[in-house]
């Protein structure tokens, strides 16, 4: 009988399962070399699946999803959490297991070839170290207790016993060593030394290309920290802070003199640049006359930076946990300052004692930029990711049987309330700090920020946000306080707080409107404004208001009445870039106002042609009455109308509605003119436009035959701008229009009760 050959997956359970049997036996030498066979039959699925990919990016087959949910290589990396959860179950007897499945990441991406994995490849093998530490914890909570204090009763703190306490304090340093062990790793992996050798390009495209491995890593430290924290487990979260706290040394990368004088102002973004690139794009960021940076100082400088993120976030969100009373004791908020203290990273300098407001605000700041790749690749959603991951293991207290939604948070604006409580345990101890002449340094050059204006905008729009947090927080953000400051506390830190954000609105808001006043219009954009005009204008046959089939001349001479159409506009939109949400729409938008007032003037041109008055019984919703006017309608012959008074318009809509009369009532595709057409009837295209002293007016669509067009200097459309004040202005549009009419007859009908009614001429 023929058998089916065995599937990877299954090759991979099996040898699992030899580990995992070896780990029951407390057999470690057995343990040793199961995992080791494991290991090699991982790697050997990993690069019996790579192929060069016709892009000549990095290309797995493993990540190719078939029918089932998860692509093979994810379902291989699951593959260890039963081996994570059995050995977590050994540490109080037989530590050996969770220290070597520890290294798994490390053993799994140390090969030569492991720049040439998928990015996406690379990220879920260092996700096996948040899975482990998911065992990990699951382990601690199963063995923890309550305390009770001796002559007190029992308090919220979760703690291990004796024994077990001991072993996983044992455990743990090889945990993290390993761990970090992993991010020291990544120089080598991708030639970081080697290519600087080369060139600097080369330098810098070996770190560029090492940035998601970092990135991932850096993450996925912040989440193993909060997955202890989540747990109250005290021993873990200190561990993991600390290695969270010192990221950048561990990686072995030496703080730079690199020259830059706006450091903490380096987005991830120039990884995707070339290093002359990348170059340009700090330029703005030096000290003056200061050489380039080397790629070896840029890409430290962006490490930094994106640590910094990282350590405000995730101390952000802990105390999000403590003042949503998430969690039984306050861990969270006291994680949270020895976080932003720094607590860990030097154990030759002690760290400070308090926070420093003005750093914590321009952190925030450079947080709330932001940059121009509004994409989901973009560094901005990276962030949200990153709060949304890392809240993802939360829920709130419930009550059994009622139904809750989710309260996972969404990114980084879920987290306003935590950052009100930071800025004002901040204040406690704010001095003499030129809070006001740092943001007006940070506001005065908007070509330093990743997005330019658009990150001021940004950060007025979180200010917003803070201010309103500010208000309904109150509460739980002076409850809080006392964590962050060790004991203290400020009656007045939300007012202070308030105070600080207006004045941080007036000085964006003023440095903005300098930028303003600098910075002319846009040439280009006024040009494509003034072509789309010319092209609305001058495209034929155009269909203006009543009239129909209108004929388009363009001359070249100066003919023609010059009209003059002033558009309200902000200054903001017609800079480049825009100073304001662009409005993309605005081309579109001008050219049918003008187009607008071209038909605006074709119908007072219109009006001051002779009438003929005709006396008419009965009402436009009488059918009596389009009987009598039935001869009057045939001299017209070619596309009758009628234009009515707003209250025959009323009237006539009855009779269309309820079309109860034996006349011919039809609606037809492209009369409609918005808010006027009401219907044919009798063939006439029946509109309500009309003013009642000018009365009932039956005419030719037809009537209006030619517009010609004039030049104005060499164009047909000018288009100038003129500000008004501050930032609101006018466009002001130019152009010439004759109109030619034909000499079909135009009746003005009255009812019967006016008499003598002689022609007119308005």
């Amino acid at each position: 009988m023929k058998r089916d050959l065995p599937t990877p997956e299954q090759i991979l359970e099996e040898l699992s399962g030899k580990v995992a049997a070896h780990i029951e036996h407390s057999a470690p030498e057995a343990f040793d070399n199961a995992l080791d066979e494991l290991l090699r039959y991982h790697e050997f699925l990993l690069s019996l699946n790579a192929r060069p990919h016709i892009v000549g990016e990095s290309f797995n087959f493993a990540q190719v999803q078939g029918r089932e949910f998860l692509p093979p290589h994810v379902r291989w990396i699951r593959t260890y959490r039963r081996l994570f959860e059995r050995a977590a179950e050994r540490i109080p007897t037989e530590s050996h297991f969770l220290r070597v499945l520890s290294s798994v990441p490390l053993r799994l991406l140390e090969s030569p070839a492991t720049a040439e994995l998928p990015q996406d490849i690379i990220e879920w093998i260092i996700r096996t170290g948040p899975v482990m530490m998911h065992q990990i914890e699951a382990w601690v909570t199963r063995r923890t207790t309550v305390e009770v204090p001796k002559g007190g009763s029992a308090v919220p703190r979760l703690a291990l016993a004796g024994a077990d306490e001991k072993s996983y304090a044992n455990v743990l340093p090889e945990i993290i060593g390993s761990w970090e062990r992993l991010l020291q790793l990544a120089p080598y992996a991708y030639h970081w030394r080697d290519s600087l050798v080369h060139s600097q390009d080369k330098g810098w495209a070996a770190f560029a290309a090492s940035w998601p491995y970092l990135w991932q890593h850096l993450s996925s430290t912040a989440y193993c920290l909060a997955v202890a924290v989540w747990n109250e487990d005290e021993t873990g979260a200190k561990y993991f802070r600390e290695a969270l706290v010192r990221w950048p040394d561990t990686l072995g990368h030496r703080e730079q003199d690199h020259f830059l004088r706006w450091n903490n102002l380096v987005f991830p973004h120039v990884v995707r640049l070339g290093f002359p690139s990348a170059v340009n794009a700090v330029a703005n960021l030096r000290f003056e006359n200061a050489p380039p940076p080397t790629a070896e100082a840029l890409s430290d400088a962006a490490i930094r930076a994106a640590h910094q993120d990282v350590l405000l976030l995730t101390s952000a969100l802990l105390l999000f946990w403590t003042m949503e009373r998430k969690q039984a004791s306050d861990i969270g908020g006291k994680t949270a300052r020895a976080l932003l203290l720094r607590e860990g990273r030097d154990q030759l300098r002690p760290a400070e004692n308090h926070l420093n407001f003005r750093k914590v605000l321009l952190e925030l700041f450079r947080l709330w930029m932001p940059g121009q790749d509004q994409s989901d690749r973009s560094y901005d959603s990276a962030l949200d990711r990153l709060v949304e991951s890392l809240d993802d293991m939360t829920e709130r207290r419930v009550v059994p049987g009622r139904v809750y939604t989710p309260s996972t948070l969404n990114g980084c604006d879920d987290l306003m309330s935590a950052f009100a409580a930071l800025l004002t345990s901040a204040l406690l101890h704010a001095g003499d700090e030129n809070v006001e002449g740092a943001l007006r340094e940070l506001a005065a050059g908007d070509e330093r920020l990743p997005g330019g204006d658009a990150s001021l905008r940004g950060i007025l729009q979180k200010l917003d946000l803070l201010d309103n947090a500010l208000d309904h927080s109150a509460d739980e953000i002076i409850r809080v306080q006392t964590t962050l400051t060790d004991g203290a506390g400020l009656a007045d830190s939300k007012d202070r707080l308030a105070s600080v954000i207006k004045l941080a609105r007036q000085v964006i808001e003023e440095e903005r409107q300098k930028h303003l006043d600098e910075r002319p219009v846009d040439p280009k954009r006024i040009e494509r404004i003034r072509a789309s005009i010319e092209t609305a204008l001058l495209a034929k046959p155009a269909q203006l208001w009543f009239f129909r089939n209108v004929d388009i001349r363009v001359t070249q001479n100066e003919t023609g009445e010059l009209i003059e159409v002033q558009l309200a506009v902000s200054k903001r939109q017609i800079v480049a870039p825009p100073m304001e949400t662009p409005w993309p729409g605005l081309e579109g938008w001008a050219a049918s106002e003008c187009k607008v007032r071209v038909a605006y003037q074709a119908w007072q041109s219109f009006l001051r042609r002779p009438r003929k008055g005709v006396n008419v019984s009965g009402s436009v919703g009488d059918e009596a009455f389009w009987r009598a006017i039935s001869p009057i309608v045939e001299q017209i012959q070619d596309s009758p109308v009628l234009v009515v008074a707003d209250a025959d318009a009323d009237t006539l809509l009855r009779l269309v509605h309820r079309n109860s009369s034996n006349l011919r009532i039809e609606h037809m595709q492209g009369f409609e003119l918005p808010g006027s057409y009401i219907a044919h009837v009798e063939k006439v295209a029946v509109y309500g436009a009309g003013s009642k002293e000018l009365g009932r007016l039956l005419f030719s669509s037809s009537a209006l035959r030619q517009i010609d067009h004039g030049c104005i200097g060499e164009q047909h459309v000018t288009v100038d701008f003129d500000l008004v004040e501050g930032s609101e202005g006018r466009l002001r549009v130019g152009f010439r229009q004759m109109e030619h009419w034909s000499t079909a007859p135009i009746f003005e009908l009255h009812d019967t009760d006016h008499r003598n009614v002689n022609d007119k001429r308005l």
